[in-house]
This record gives C-alpha cells, structure tokens and sequence, in this order.
C-alpha cells in the first residue's frame, strides 16, 4: 500500500511537470502570435 501511494505521488509529479510545460509552451504560442499579429497591423 504504501508503495502505491509513493507510486501514485510521483505519476502525480510528473503529471504536474508536463502541465506545467504545456502552459509555458502555450504562453510562448500567444506571445508569439500577438507579435505577429502586431506586426501584420504595421504593414
């Protein structure tokens, strides 16, 4: 049992992780997509 619950904690960390890797990633998409977008008003 107590192995489980160490199990169950680390999948839980690494689920956190990847999440946390993903919103980066999303962040970067936006900051990226309003530059460009910024850049398609000046012209």
């Amino acid at each position: 049992m107590v192995g489980l619950a160490k199990k169950m904690g680390d999948l839980g960390e690494r689920l956190q992780d990847s999440a946390d890797g993903y919103d980066a990633a999303d962040q970067e998409a936006v900051s990226r997509l309003r530059a460009a977008m910024s850049d398609l008003g000046r012209h």
